[in-house]
């Protein structure tokens, strides 16, 4: 009877080493670190202060003027200003590597405009040089802007939009392209890199000079991506390490007691 011939035990671990490379090639799975659709349940008040209230997933905590509340449209829970004056909406968001993305349904009402973006400092707005990180502007006109701090990237009508419905509006950010991307109800509104290297600490909903209870935010999402050739090189890293190891062994095996 034929035996199948042996593998060393390097031999093995190559085999293995080849094995977690295909493997750890393969992209990471989104964690979603934030996401909240301001769903009227205990602790969250028909009329109540968003302020104070812990996201649905992500434990993250809004910190919000008192005049962003909670209602309600046929069971679907959202947040709006209850007053005309301009005002925000903010969680805890920090991150400096990996790829970001920022997303919320907007309807902006009948006046005024809707932002949604990166934060530097808490105390700051977005339109900034100092808070203002990269951020789109959507406005009640139709028209959306994308910024850094207070330098337009682009300006233009905003594909599919509707002034009386909610508008899907998704901000990405890669820290290793340095690509920022935008996409508003599905479709590509920008994309291009830059050198600007953004401090990334919050993320903020601003509303400037909305109609009060008109202007409305749900499904808000703030998720974070580690890079797959980061996760590669830590698990090539790990690998490598376990086949000096495994070649040591072959070549000074332990001797009989």
């Amino acid at each position: 009877m034929k035996t199948a011939p042996s593998l060393s035990v390097g031999s093995l671990a190559v085999t293995v080493l080849l094995a977690l490379t295909i493997v750890l090639a393969k992209p990471v799975q989104a964690s979603i670190l934030i996401t909240d659709d301001f769903t009227i349940s205990s602790g969250r008040t028909l009329d109540g202060a968003l302020s104070g209230v812990t996201t649905e997933v992500g434990g993250a905590t809004w910190s919000a003027y008192s005049n962003v509340v909670f209602e309600e449209n046929a069971g679907n829970g959202y947040i709006t200003p209850n007053t005309s004056g301009g005002t925000r909406a903010q969680v805890a968001f920090s991150a400096s590597s990996g790829i970001l993305s920022l997303s919320a349904n907007i309807d902006t009402g009948a006046t005024g405009w809707t932002g949604l973006g990166f934060l530097n400092q808490s105390s700051s707005n977005l339109y900034t040089t100092t808070g203002g990180q990269f951020w789109v502007l959507l406005s009640s006109s139709g028209s959306a802007t994308v910024y850094q701090g207070t330098t337009s990237l682009k300006t233009a009508a905003a594909p599919s939009f509707s002034s009386s419905s909610f508008n899907m509006v998704q901000l990405d950010y890669d820290f290793s392209a340095a690509i920022v991307s935008v996409t508003i109800n599905g479709s590509l509104f920008y994309s291009a890199t830059s050198s600007y290297v953004p401090t990334i600490n919050y993320a903020r909903i601003e509303w400037n000079s909305p109609t009060a209870l008109d202007a409305q935010v749900d499904s808000f999402s703030a998720s974070a991506v580690p890079e797959p050739s980061m996760v590669l090189l830590m698990g090539l890293a790990a690998s490598g390490f376990l086949l000096v190891r495994l070649m040591r062994k072959e070549r000074f095996p332990l001797s009989p007691k």
